[in-house]
């Protein structure tokens, strides 16, 4: 990784801002806040470089935070230019992969990847083959195909979720050990419209009373994918365990601050092991 240039501020706010990040026994968190084109995307490149350095070969896992995909695509070219291509959801973290690199820099945007929404069709296609494989369900079966669909497309969806295909996809490709982790997760109990229930003991049942049609059930069925998607995302950002986070333009998402103190966030997840923060604004 070729250093970047930096001025002789820039140079002094690397130093400090690594010392504060690096100090166990303080809060290893600092706020870079200043104006537009002074270059705190380049400090924080600066700050990765270090941080890399004083680790002396061994692997630094970053995670970088920001509201807009595009802009993160950009910043992170800036951050990091010849890292490994990076994922664009939590989710792909379930792949099987080998590294030989000494920095990981993981992309993510809280709205897509921080979020209990239902995803993207690939990660319910994930989610669909996984209650073959940890909950021993037959997704054979036309009903627990429509269940998962949410909004993709119906002939799309058929082909894309027959049992062959699903086993092609997802089979050989998951991480060692992760199935159990996401079923021990799916076998916790949840709140759920008034309820404590837990999803591995009723979900079958859930998909037998799906009705379609029906706005009520949707909405019920969004949340259960949601919710089980959510638990898998926990799983895998336990494995991430990344020694820093980079929070860019942070007021424009400020529910993952606040929802950083719970538990049962996805948020809370990456501040689990008390990285370091570095807050840009």
């Amino acid at each position: 990784m070729s250093s970047v240039k930096l001025a002789e501020f820039q140079s002094a706010a690397v130093e400090t801002i690594c010392e504060r990040l690096t100090d166990t026994g303080g809060s290893r968190r600092f706020l870079l806040a200043d104006e537009v084109g002074l270059g705190k995307t380049v400090v924080a490149r600066g700050v990765i470089e270090e941080l890399i350095r004083r680790r002396r070969g061994r692997e630094l896992v970053v995670v970088y935070l920001c509201s807009n995909s595009e802009i993160a695509d950009q910043n992170r070219t800036k951050l990091a230019p010849n890292a490994p291509p990076s994922l664009r959801r939590i989710t792909q973290l379930a792949w099987s992969a080998s590294n030989t690199e000494n920095l990981q820099l993981y992309s993510f945007t809280p709205g897509t990847s921080l979020s209990e929404g239902t995803g993207l069709a690939w990660e319910r296609q994930l989610l669909l083959f996984l209650a073959h494989r940890v909950l021993r369900q037959d997704i054979r079966k036309g009903k627990w195909r429509e269940y998962f669909q949410c909004g993709a497309g119906e002939e799309r969806w058929k082909a894309a979720t027959r049992f062959r295909v699903l086993r092609l996809e997802f089979n050989r490709k998951l991480r060692s050990g992760l199935q159990q982790r996401i079923a021990a997760e799916w076998r916790k109990p949840i709140e759920l419209d008034g309820s404590t229930l837990v999803l591995s003991d009723v979900l079958r049942n859930e998909v037998d009373q799906f009705q379609p049609s029906d706005a009520g059930s949707r909405r019920r069925r969004n949340r259960i994918v949601g919710i089980l998607r959510n638990a898998a995302q926990r799983v895998l950002l336990d494995d991430l365990q990344p020694q820093l986070v980079i929070l860019d333009e942070v007021q424009r998402f400020r529910e993952v601050i606040e929802e950083a103190g719970s538990k049962k966030s996805i948020a809370a997840r990456l501040f689990d092991r008390r990285p370091g923060v570095l807050i840009l604004s």
